[in-house]
């Protein structure tokens, strides 16, 4: 749980920085932040309600080198990001954030609206598997590098900012120790 939730912050903490990057609005920051902190929210109620199945999901991506997405598909019929848009519909989250959780393997899917939303969760979820920050159960696939490049381009920040994203993360991981303490002892 330790790592999950290590990889959730580190998402939304980037996520809100690359906004800040991109000169969003200080109003529009913390939505960054909310998307990436619950962008695998999907991931929860399948590990927990069903996690021998959820086990072979991730057995079977680490043993294909193939993302987790796919071979939670193939277990379940369905994947993280499916049933996190469906929580996010059922708690009326709003289109961006239930765009975010269902799009933030593919923003080029996102409705157009909330793309550059999206690719921007999409980038931070790629910083942290590709510096692995935390860990979700996704395989450090060779894409990753890849897709963070691509992603990068598409959101429109350069590496300098990408370099920065880990200092700022590494801090504010540090700050949320205690909430990291508090989800260790449940």
């Amino acid at each position: 749980a330790n790592d999950f939730w290590t990889h959730s912050i580190c998402v939304g903490v980037a996520a809100k920085s690359v906004a800040s990057a991109k000169d969003i609005p200080m109003a529009e920051r913390e939505e960054y932040f909310v998307a990436g902190l619950l962008h695998d929210l999907g991931k929860i109620p399948l590990n927990s309600c069903f996690a021998d199945e959820y086990g072979e999901a991730l057995a079977s991506s680490r043993a294909e080198q193939k993302p987790l997405c796919l071979a939670e598909d193939m277990v379940f019929g369905m994947d993280h990001n499916m049933v996190g848009r469906m929580i996010a519909e059922k708690w009326q989250l709003g289109e961006t954030i239930i765009d975010s959780l269902f799009h933030h393997h593919n923003p080029d899917k996102a409705r157009e609206c909330n793309r550059q939303f999206v690719a921007i969760v999409a980038l931070a979820n790629s910083f942290a598997n590709s510096s692995n920050i935390g860990f979700a159960g996704n395989q450090s696939h060779s894409f990753e590098d890849t897709a963070l490049e691509y992603l990068a381009e598409q959101v429109g920040v350069n590496r300098v900012t990408l370099s920065g994203l880990g200092e700022i993360v590494s801090d504010e991981i540090e700050k949320a120790r205690i909430f990291l303490q508090l989800t260790k002892k449940r």
